[in-house]
């Protein structure tokens, strides 16, 4: 029967206690403390500070090692952030996608190989004006013809989570434990794709089964997805 006078009731007892705060705040035996709140201000901008120093150090430490690294033209590499990780929860869940600083007007595009050192990373997989997304190696959406410094051939395919398998080998051909794999290579004559001699991952286990068509191992990569904040875009020259 009240339940129509409730939002009267609601407006009008709210009143009170906030003119109440109102003339309490301002009595003059409760002083503001100014230099105290100066004090916080400065505080919170000195950090924002550090942290923007710390983010420089990061930046410039990636930069550093990837342009130490041999194997990729430095002039065809774009630095970029990330800046998010869409469904990555720490201690639950495993990046599969990144989501990076850098689209179309820094000349990224789709099919675009992303690495860090010598390590692939990804492919990029969507592109807006100012941001791109980025699958990772794993992510189920990744396939891509590999080869081990043998010279044996075969596909990677992500698993989800931080699973890669090795799939279409041979029977006759012989894998080993701990071999790296790495990428045959996919760019078209735009130089857009994954470049050659990247390493996707080491083999952890090996599946060989007489009467199957293909052998198959599991990878593992070599990066920690999840603790990278630079990585570099393969772009047109």
């Amino acid at each position: 029967m009240l339940s129509g006078t409730l939002p009267f009731l609601e407006k009008t007892t709210s009143f009170a206690p906030k003119t109440v705060y109102g003339w309490f705040q301002n009595l003059p035996f409760i002083p503001k403390d100014k230099e105290i709140e100066k004090l916080k201000n400065e505080n919170l901008e000195l950090v924002s500070k550090l942290l923007d120093q710390e983010k420089l150090m990061k930046e410039n430490a990636a930069l550093l090692s990837q342009f130490q690294t041999e194997g990729l033209g430095n002039d065809s590499l774009l630095p970029a952030q990330i800046v998010g990780a869409p469904g990555f929860v720490p201690g639950v869940t495993e990046p599969e996608e990144i989501i990076l600083n850098k689209g179309e007007r820094d000349n990224v595009r789709v099919g675009s190989g992303v690495v860090f050192q010598n390590n692939l990373v990804g492919k990029i997989t969507k592109v807006s004006y100012y941001l791109s997304k980025a699958d990772l190696v794993t992510n189920p959406s990744i396939a891509l013809p590999v080869q081990t410094f043998s010279g044996v051939l075969g596909v990677v395919r992500g698993e989800g989570e931080d699973k890669i398998t090795l799939e279409n080998v041979l029977p006759s051909e012989h894998l080993k434990i701990d071999d790296l794999i790495l990428t045959k290579g996919d760019l078209d004559i735009n130089g857009i794709g994954i470049p050659p001699n990247l390493v996707v991952g080491r083999i952890e286990s090996i599946e060989k089964i007489p009467a199957a068509i293909f052998q198959k191992a599991e990878l593992k990569s070599l990066l920690d997805f999840d603790r990278l904040s630079v990585v570099f875009i393969v772009v047109e020259r």
